[in-house]
C-alpha cells in the first residue's frame, strides 16, 4: 500500500515523455529571479549562487520524480532540505514560496510547449510532484518544532509572514 501513495498516475493523454522546456535550466533562473521579487531574508544572506544552486536541487529532484512518476525523490530531497533550513532558522514561508516560484515557471513552460490536450496532465503531474513536497516540507517543520521547542522558544517566528511581521494563520 505505501508503494502506491509514491505513484504518480499514468498519463491519460499523449506525452510520455517530459516536455524539453521543464528540463531547461532557464526555469531555475526564472524561479531565482522571481524569488528574489520577494525580498526573503535567509535568500538573500545565501546569495544567488547559493540560491541558484539549491533551485538546481529542487529542480532535479522534481524532474526525477516526473521521469519515475514515484514521489521517492522529492520526498527524500524534502527531508534533507527541511532539517538543514530548520537548522539555518528559515521560515516555512521562505521554503514554501522557493516552492511556488518553481512550481509557477514549470506551469508556463507547459502551457507554452505542450499541445492543449497534454496541458492539464502536465500541469497535474507538476503540481502533484510540488504538492507533495510542500506538504511532506510543512509536516517535517512541525515536527522539528515539536522536537526542539527548548532551542525555539519562539517557534512560532518559523512560520512569520513576510509583510511587518505578520503571523500566517492570523485574520
Amino acid at each position: 500500500m505505501p508503494d502506491r501513495m509514491n505513484r504518480i498516475e499514468e498519463p491519460r493523454g499523449p506525452g510520455a515523455v517530459l516536455p524539453p522546456g521543464l528540463l531547461c535550466a532557464e526555469v531555475v533562473e526564472e524561479s531565482l529571479t522571481a524569488l528574489g521579487r520577494w525580498n526573503l531574508g535567509h535568500y538573500i544572506q545565501a546569495g544567488d549562487h547559493v540560491t541558484r544552486s539549491r533551485f538546481r536541487r529542487l529542480h532535479a529532484a522534481v524532474i526525477e520524480s516526473l521521469r519515475a512518476r514515484r514521489l521517492d525523490a522529492i520526498l527524500t530531497h524534502v527531508d534533507r532540505i527541511a532539517e538543514e533550513r530548520f537548522e539555518d532558522s528559515f521560515s516555512l514561508v521562505e521554503l514554501q514560496t522557493a516552492f511556488n516560484v518553481l512550481e509557477e515557471a514549470l506551469w508556463r513552460r507547459v502551457l507554452t510547449e505542450c499541445d492543449a490536450e497534454e496541458i492539464p496532465d502536465y500541469l497535474g503531474r507538476v503540481s502533484t510532484v510540488l504538492g507533495a513536497g510542500r506538504d511532506r516540507l510543512s509536516r517535517r517543520y512541525v515536527q522539528l518544532i515539536r522536537g526542539n521547542e527548548h532551542r525555539t522558544p519562539q517557534a512560532r517566528a518559523l512560520f512569520a509572514g513576510t509583510q511587518g511581521g505578520q503571523e500566517v494563520g492570523h485574520v
